[in-house]
């Protein structure tokens, strides 16, 4: 929201308690003749310019209020006060698509209706807000039903929400022009896309549900011994993810609200509270800062397929509200109050009437606003009722953690909630995906945690834990090193232990290597080497990667590269090994950990990459940048690697030698296979699993240094596939075909997935099964594949998702956080359809658990 406006008399206009009494006089004032008066209406209606308030609504309207002699929304007949009772409102049947109903572990026949379908009113509909205010309030086992129908019904078929959820705004001719030119819609489809050269269509057969908390826990002076991050039911979104904010002056707003009631003809049907209903919506605008007006942010420009970030207030289009919050004035209804419910419920419940008239498909279908009316957070503690409370109430204190500690109690708690703060979630992934691990003897590589625990192990004089790891999986892959796969459970038992992989080393010399570091001073580097003492402890900072190129460095940097080098070698040992570390283990360190291998191995850079893929099971990832910067540079530290040294003087740094360096740097190199991919190898994102792009699949040098021997393209053709004339080829249906026994090439398999494009309308879910069973067969094998596209983000991205959900047994979320951390640095990005059919994928795969349950169930109960 803007700063507080001036009026002329240099009063602040920005609502506060005693202006929202009542409504201000709607007579003419000098502010409303202005200029800057006439400025400000004018950015008004630039961004209210979507409300269509045009004649056509009052016809709407007449639909929406009589439509099946149904009454007016606000007509309450029937309702009294919080204590009363009323009759159910009386309203025709309207269809709603029916679904299975998942009770428990067996299924229980079908559920036509929500349960807060007008349909279902009947059963529940007994207290209101107010006489004026038609709002239900329901009790926590109502809302319980509520969220088990919602989360056990099926999410809509594609068909039905796209392209609505793709963000197709009125004006932004060129997304319309791009889903136009695109003529593979299914029926549905194109009915739906039709209906946006007039109107923007919604699926009307849709009803979703959002828990949306109205306000966090605090006291009447606005503090709380309670995280206001804290206390959250399941699924819950804040108003302001909704609702338009307030950023009009007091004169607007109330012609805005006035125009409001006109258009939903309160006055016809309460003509006597009407300066009521408009004082209230007044205040409750000022007070939450917000209007009743549903958000529309549909980019009304450019072309995108990616409009995650919309996806809230799209669906909030489509469903019902339950308001709740756990302060202890609760429905208290005062302006000095903590709680917002009431005035964020009635802001919810006029913007799903006035979009019920802007959009005439939602007429029949009157979404409801309802408050949680007892807010005991007890109830949600029970046995049963836990999955409903996603964070309960956390004491501020318990937000800072304890110095011996690496996350506070807030942080454990926090990350029991898989509803939200996935940065939190990626962080600690890659925390656990790249510990630090040895590339020598001597020499391991790691990431700050590593750093950060072994400091904190000697402050405290902690014990480090012991080695215990004994498996052959690289750790980076090791699906036992998840965070992903942590229950609940796990975490009430196990705690930060489980979360963060503390240092099991006793460090010696650390080098840092992160963002503002020049090279080491060769002073300081030559008191480092020369000296007996024990330099336990010592930390030195280094350039990050893809920060030097060949043209910025000098002669005393290449110098004190190499006695970079010579510091990590000599002063580690196996007892106390050096520590290489960044922030994420990988991003930074990565030119220093190649360039100390060449160094101290004499191995080709080539040589030294495959090793830290293969041999050390170590992520990184390298710059152009640095790949032509150790192109270069390697022959120089070949000569000053201790395995070419006749005379190798641990004690002493390296001198500079011009005629090595200056003889070295202008040599012209033959391009390496890896220097040609930039020394980008493919993911491996599961022992047997490798994600990556067009020119991995054409690279028949690194299949078979990474020992690939099958491959699955999404949607490219690769360049050798029709110089195979004599391979196996065996058409599986109309886009998936399968070619084996191949000559002289290190593949043994290739599927071919056809006709899928990264364009937003193309479906990846009917070939999901066969892709997966052709990856699992490779699995049984114990052999490797690679599951590619053109840059491998998108489309084989999807595929990769959908094997770690089913592979790991892992929801949507979890698994796209494990598949993003191992793409390192290229981040993947699969449209939204795709994550969309990924969504459906999930729910097919927990309703086939379930029928599976509630089948072995019924043969229990046969064989008693």
């Amino acid at each position: 929201m803007e700063g507080p406006r001036t009026d002329d008399t240099g009063g602040s206009s920005r609502l506060n308690s005693q202006q929202l009494s009542s409504p201000p006089s709607s007579r003419s004032s000098k502010r409303a003749n202005s200029a800057a008066s006439v400025f400000e209406r004018s950015k008004f209606r630039s961004k209210v310019e979507t409300f269509s308030m045009y004649t056509t609504a009052a016809v709407a309207a007449d639909k929406l209020h009589d439509a099946q002699g149904q009454a007016h929304p606000l007509e309450n007949k029937g309702s009294t006060n919080l204590t009363g009772s009323a009759s159910h409102s009386q309203v025709g049947p309207r269809h709603y698509s029916a679904s299975s109903v998942i009770n428990g572990h067996t299924f229980v026949g079908k559920s036509l209706f929500s349960p807060l379908s007008p349909q279902m009113e009947h059963l529940w509909a007994s207290n209101t807000l107010s006489e004026e205010f038609p709002i239900k309030l329901i009790d926590q086992k109502l809302f319980k039903t509520i969220v088990n129908w919602h989360y056990s019904n099926p999410v809509p078929e594609c068909d039905s929400v796209f392209p609505w959820l793709h963000g197709i705004h009125h004006s932004n001719q060129n997304q319309k022009a791009f889903f136009a030119c695109l003529m593979d819609f299914t029926t549905v489809e194109r009915n739906n896309f039709s209906a946006f050269e007039n109107q923007t269509k919604i699926p009307s057969g849709s009803r979703g549900l959002m828990t949306v908390r109205s306000a966090p826990i605090r006291d009447a002076n606005g503090l709380s011994e309670f995280s206001q991050d804290s206390g959250l039911l399941k699924g819950s979104v804040e108003p302001e993810e909704i609702l338009c904010p307030l950023d009009v002056s007091n004169e607007e707003l109330l012609i805005f609200l006035t125009n409001l009631l006109k258009e939903l003809k309160i006055e016809d049907v309460q003509p006597e509270k009407t300066e009521m209903i408009l004082g209230t919506l007044f205040s409750d605008c000022g007070e939450t800062g917000l209007l009743p007006i549903f958000k529309d942010i549909d980019p009304q420009k450019g072309i995108s397929l990616r409009n995650f970030h919309i996806q809230v207030t799209k669906m909030a289009q489509i469903s019902d509200f339950v308001v709740y919050c756990f302060n202890d004035d609760h429905v208290n209804q005062s302006p000095e109050g903590c709680c917002a419910c009431a005035s964020v419920s009635r802001l919810l419940y006029f913007a799903q009437l006035k979009h019920s008239i802007d959009h005439s498909e939602l007429v029949d279908q009157l979404f409801q606003t309802v408050i949680l009316e007892n807010n005991g957070i007890e109830f949600f503690r029970e046995a049963g009722n836990e999955s409903l409370l996603i964070m309960d109430k956390v004491p501020v204190q318990d937000t800072t953690r304890d110095l011996d500690k690496c996350c506070s109690k807030f942080d454990i708690e926090n990350y029991k909630n898989w509803d939200s703060n996935y940065l939190l979630r990626e962080k600690l992934e890659i925390s656990k995906m790249s510990s630090a691990t040895p590339i020598s003897e001597t020499v391991w590589l790691g990431n700050t945690t590593d750093y950060e625990t072994h400091i904190i192990q000697h402050e405290f004089n902690i014990a480090a834990p012991a080695r215990r790891r004994n498996s052959s999986t690289p750790l980076y892959i090791d699906p036992a090193n998840s965070t992903v796969v942590l229950t609940r459970q796990d975490l009430e038992a196990g705690g930060e232990d489980l979360l963060v992989n503390k240092s099991t080393e006793d460090w010696s010399v650390c080098i840092n290597c992160s963002d503002g570091a020049s090279f080491p001073d060769n002073e300081q580097l030559s008191d480092l080497i020369t000296t007996k003492d024990d330099i336990s402890g010592v930390q030195v900072r280094f350039p990050p990667s893809g920060s030097v190129g060949i043209g910025d460095c000098t002669d005393a940097d290449m110098i004190s590269l190499v006695n970079t080098c010579k510091l990590i070698y000599t002063k580690g040992s196996s007892d106390h090994p050096s520590l290489i570390f960044c922030a994420d283990g990988y991003t930074e360190s990565s030119l220093l950990g190649v360039c100390y291998l060449i160094y101290s191995t004499g191995k080709t850079f080539t040589e030294v990459c495959l090793d830290l893929h293969n041999k050390h099971g170590r992520p990184f990832f390298l710059f152009p940048t640095d790949v032509r910067l150790i192109t270069i540079i390697e022959s120089i530290l070949h000569h000053y690697s201790p395995l070419n040294l006749n005379n190798f003087d641990s004690h002493h740094p390296e001198q500079l030698d011009y005629k090595v360096i200056n003889g070295n740097i202008f040599q012209i190199k033959d391009k390496t296979w890896l220097a040609k991919l930039d020394a980008s190898l493919p993911s491996r994102v599961l022992p047997h699993l490798y994600l990556g792009s067009l020119n991995h699949a054409n690279s028949f040098e690194m299949l078979q240094a990474l020992n690939i021997k099958h491959v699955v393209s999404v949607g490219e053709s690769l360049s050798w596939m029709t110089d195979q004339d004599e391979a196996t080829v065996r058409v599986l249906n109309t886009n998936i075909t399968i070619m084996n026994n191949f000559k002289d090439i290190p593949v043994e398999s290739l599927m071919y997935v056809d006709n899928i494009q990264d364009d937003g309308i193309d479906m990846l879910a009917h070939t999901l099964d066969d892709i997966l069973n052709f990856i699992n067969d490779v699995y049984e094998k114990g052999e490797k594949v690679l599951v590619h596209c053109r840059v491998g983000v998108s489309r084989s991205a999807t595929v990769c998702i959908a094997e770690v959900m089913k592979r790991l047994k892992v929801n949507l979320i979890r698994a796209y956080i494990y598949v993003r951390v191992r793409r390192l640095n290229i981040i993947i990005q699969p449209n939204l359809r795709f994550m969309y059919e990924l969504v459906k994928y999930e729910e097919i795969q927990r309703t086939k658990k379930l029928r599976l349950q509630a089948d072995s169930c019924e043969l229990i109960q046969e064989a008693e």
